[in-house]
Order: structure tokens, then C-alpha cells, then sequence
């Protein structure tokens, strides 16, 4: 996957990341396993930029 810079100073990313407020209920019921899944997914296709959002 192609990288880019995140930001002046930043790390490399890979330029497709994963937006992961859908791990905060804010579109319906999750859990544990099925965001555990994503993850899985997104790592195995090289995603390297996960946008936590309003996660805490």
C-alpha cells in the first residue's frame, strides 16, 4: 500500500485508513469480538492509520 505523511513531523501511514467510531456504539450495538475482527481485517490489507474519532 502507498504511504504518505501524517502531518509535518509524522509517520508514515498507509493512505486508506479505518475510521473506528463504529467501535463506540455511535451506530448501533458492537462488541468485543466483531471490532477485534475489523482489525484483523484492516491489518491484514495493510491499513496502518486507524482515526480513533471521539473514542476516549
Amino acid at each position: 500500500m502507498k504511504t504518505r505523511k501524517l502531518g509535518v513531523n509524522g509517520p508514515k501511514v498507509g493512505c486508506i485508513g479505518y475510521g473506528a467510531m463504529s467501535f463506540s456504539d455511535m451506530y448501533g450495538p458492537t462488541n468485543e469480538a466483531e471490532s477485534h475482527a475489523i482489525l484483523n481485517t484492516c491489518r491484514e490489507h495493510g491499513i496502518t492509520h486507524i482515526d480513533r474519532g471521539l473514542l476516549r
